[in-house]
């Protein structure tokens, strides 16, 4: 018997990125095609301060493990690729009905001087908090989306050490978007230096949680196309403050990442298909996920009463952004464990 609680979160995802048209145009309306990129974190050493900076490149996608997961999860890809076309169409459209068209060469050469900065196909560099890390602005949110690369591999390590398991996995299904008026409030401060630990709750933060309570359920939010949730804490008790990225320094702020369990179970499935086993046939092997909120899966099996006098029951009502994976793999064949 296998048990995660809270593992999914923090396993390693890798970041893909659609973009469309050709890299070495300079003017004109760009081309229909569009390709997938694997995003890679480049470190330096710059300023006065010697302190690292961190920069994101694009590259062509070539991961066998990203590929993999893409190739068991095809909505991915297809959407990317999909909102990247839409997005080069709309550009040439406007680009044909003029008045745009000084903008959208502009906005090649930009990409193009960040792309010989970079070294790589696309670079995007970034040093702490602060505009420059604002690594949601280079490209929309519907053309970049995370990859539970980490979790396929868990899957596939876990099929390999113990082919015959039952596995029970809790976990975010989403999270809300990146609270971060405290950068806004140190900006705000005489010389911009405010106190990061002095921070106000969201607009952005306040309405996720509203809509959390209202559906009771997951509602659309950071997590839509697996974006992390990057937090730190301001001292051993002080308050936490989210960042704008996921380059920071490793190990100074908590990396969650929400999970798609309808996907983890399909990742599961294809992990526990039997490739590789001692059974002669991948049919031998009996594979079943089921996947429910938490509030269903505590009713069921809680087998406790949690509610208080006033009627609420945090079991139940608390964490309603989580949901429960339960898989099972058997293996009714000799030279199998």
């Amino acid at each position: 018997h296998v048990r995660f609680s809270q593992v999914l979160d923090n396993l390693p995802h890798d970041r893909v990125v659609a973009q469309a048209g050709s890299s070495e145009a300079a003017v004109g309306p760009p081309d229909s095609g569009a390709r997938l990129y694997e995003a890679h974190v480049v470190t330096a050493r710059g300023g006065e301060s010697g302190a690292p900076s961190f920069r994101e490149e694009l590259r062509p996608l070539r991961d066998p493990l990203i590929l993999q997961a893409l190739g068991l999860l095809p909505e991915i890809g297809a959407g990317l690729l999909g909102a990247a076309r839409r997005r080069a169409e709309a550009a040439a459209g406007a680009a044909e009905r003029g008045g745009s068209f000084a903008l959208l060469q502009f906005a090649r050469a930009a990409v193009g001087t960040l792309r010989a900065l970079g070294g790589g196909v696309g670079a995007f560099s970034s040093s702490r908090d602060g505009p420059g890390l604002q690594w949601a602005h280079a490209h929309a949110e519907n053309e970049a989306a995370w990859v539970p690369t980490g979790a396929l591999a868990l899957f596939q390590e876990l099929r390999a050490c113990f082919p015959r398991h039952a596995l029970l996995a809790a976990d975010f299904d989403a999270l809300p978007p990146p609270d971060t008026a405290w950068l806004r409030a140190a900006a705000a401060a005489p010389g911009g230096k405010g106190s990061v630990c002095d921070a106000a709750v969201s607009a952005e933060r306040a309405q996720w949680e509203q809509a959390l309570w209202a559906s009771g359920g997951s509602p659309v939010g950071a997590g839509c196309n697996g974006s992390p949730l990057v937090s730190s804490r301001c001292g051993v008790i002080g308050a936490n403050r989210d960042h704008a990225t996921y380059l920071v320094e490793p190990g100074s702020a908590d990396i969650l990442f929400p999970s798609d369990f309808s996907a983890l179970a399909r990742l599961y499935l294809h992990a526990s298909s039997g490739a590789g086993s001692a059974c002669s046939t991948s049919s031998q092997i009996k594979a079943r996920t089921a996947v429910e909120k938490s509030a269903d899966f505590l009713q069921t099996w809680a087998g406790a009463e949690t509610r208080t006098r006033t009627g609420y029951d945090p079991l139940i009502e608390d964490f309603r952004n989580t949901s429960f994976l339960a898989a099972e793999t058997d293996v009714p064949c000799e030279g199998c464990n």
